[in-house]
C-alpha cells in the first residue's frame, strides 16, 4: 500500500477508457464486480465503484455482492474509501481472489463477510510506504502518518484472522517492510482467507507411458499374429469348400430336372392332335352324307337295295376309334381319298 504525499483523501479519477471494474447481475441474484489493476492513480475511479455497489445494494433482486479481485494494490486513500463502503453495505459480500491480492487489496478483502482464493493465487502484505519530498518537518509528519496507517492495518488484519486463533502479535510479526507472500494453502491456514476456489472441471487424466517392447514381446506378438492369420485362412478355405459343394449340388439338381423334362416330353402322346383329326373326318363324313342323301342317284340306288361298298361315316368313326399314329397323314389326303371312294356304292 502506498501513501501519496498530497492533501488528505484527494482521490484520483480514472483516465478515460480505463475504468478498472466491471459489474453484472447474475440470474441467481448475485451482483458481481470484477476489480482488476492498480487501485487509484489513473486506473481506478473509486467513486464509480462505490456508487455501483450502493445502487445494487438497494435493489430487491440482489441477494449478495461478489467482488472478484486481481490487483497488486494501490493508493491507501482509494483503498480505505472502498473498504469503508464495503463494510457499510446491507447485503452480504463475498470476495473471490482470482489472481493476486497484494498490499492495499488485502485490506479491501478483509472488509468482506467471506473470502475465497484461487488455489494458484497469491496473498501479500507489507508495511505502508510513501514517497516524501520536502523539509524535515514534512518528513516527521510523513513518519507519523505511516505509523498511523500501520496501526489501522494491524487492527483490520487482526480482526480478520482472530477466528483462526491468531493474535495481534502474530500479525505484527508478518507485517514487515520486506513483506510476506502467502500461497492459497498458507493464506487459508493463517486465516487471511476462508476457503479455496475449486476447479469446476476435472483435469484430464494423465496419459500412461507407452510400454517398451522387448524382443520376447515382439516374438510372442508375431506368433499370435501368425496363429490368427492361419485361423483366418482355414476359415476361408472351409467356406470356399462349402460353397463349391453347394454349387455342385445345384448343378446336379439342374441336370436331373432337365433330364426329367426331356423324358416327359418324349413320352407325351399326341392325343390332342389325333382327336382334332378324327373330329375333322367326322365333320367331312357328315357333309358327304348330306350331299349323298340329296343326290337322286343315291336315292335310286338305295331304293334298289344297293348299299355302298364302304360307308364313309363308318370310316370316320373307325378313324376316331383308332389309336393316334405317331406320324398321322394330313387330313387333306384323307378327305381326297373319301371323295374318290364316295361314288363306290
Amino acid at each position: 500500500m502506498t501513501v501519496q504525499n498530497q492533501k488528505p483523501l484527494q482521490l484520483s479519477a480514472a483516465a478515460p477508457g480505463k475504468t478498472w471494474f466491471r459489474a453484472a447481475m447474475l440470474a441467481d441474484g448475485e451482483h458481481v464486480v470484477e476489480m482488476r489493476g492498480i487501485i487509484g492513480d489513473y486506473e481506478v475511479d473509486p467513486a464509480l465503484l462505490i456508487a455501483r455497489l450502493n445502487s445494487a445494494d438497494q435493489d430487491a433482486a440482489v441477494t449478495q455482492h461478489v467482488i472478484r479481485i486481481d490487483s497488486p494494490g494501490g493508493l491507501v486513500e482509494a483503498g480505505v474509501s472502498l473498504m469503508t463502503a464495503i463494510s457499510q453495505l446491507d447485503k452480504p459480500v463475498r470476495v473471490e481472489i482470482w489472481g493476486s491480492c497484494h498490499s492495499m487489496a488485502t485490506l479491501i478483502s478483509s472488509a468482506a463477510d467471506k473470502v475465497l482464493m484461487a488455489k494458484d493465487g497469491t496473498f501479500m502484505i507489507h508495511n505502508p510506504q510513501m514517497g516524501v519530498y520536502g523539509t524535515a518537518a514534512e518528513f516527521r509528519t510523513a513518519l507519523q502518518y505511516l505509523d498511523g496507517i500501520r496501526v489501522q492495518a494491524l487492527d483490520r488484519y487482526t480482526a480478520k484472522v482472530s477466528a483462526k486463533g491468531r493474535t495481534r502479535e502474530d500479525v505484527d510479526a508478518v507485517l514487515t517492510d520486506a513483506g510476506n507472500i502467502f500461497t492459497a494453502a498458507e493464506a487459508l491456514e493463517f486465516g487471511w482467507v476462508d476457503g479455496i476456489l475449486e476447479d469446476k472441471r476435472e483435469p484430464l487424466p494423465a496419459e500412461e507411458p507407452a510400454a517398451v517392447e522387448t524382443d520376447a514381446d515382439a516374438e510372442a506378438k508375431a506368433q499370435e499374429e501368425a496363429a490368427a492369420a492361419a485361423e483366418t485362412a482355414a476359415a476361408a478355405e472351409a467356406e470356399a469348400a462349402a460353397q463349391a459343394e453347394a454349387t455342385a449340388q445345384a448343378e446336379a439338381a439342374a441336370t436331373a430336372a432337365a433330364e426329367a423334362a426331356a423324358k416327359a416330353k418324349a413320352e407325351e402322346k399326341p392325343t390332342d392332335a389325333a382327336a382334332l383329326e378324327a373330329q375333322m373326318l367326322l365333320d367331312e363324313a357328315a357333309k358327304a352324307k348330306m350331299q349323298a342323301d340329296a343326290d337322286p342317284r343315291v336315292a335310286a340306288m338305295k331304293s334298289a337295295g344297293e348299299q355302298p361298298a364302304v360307308s364313309t361315316a363308318r370310316k370316320a368313326e373307325a378313324a376316331q376309334d383308332k389309336p393316334a399314329m405317331t406320324e398321322p397323314a394330313p387330313w387333306q389326303a384323307r378327305v381326297a381319298e373319301m371323295n374318290r371312294n364316295f361314288g363306290k356304292f
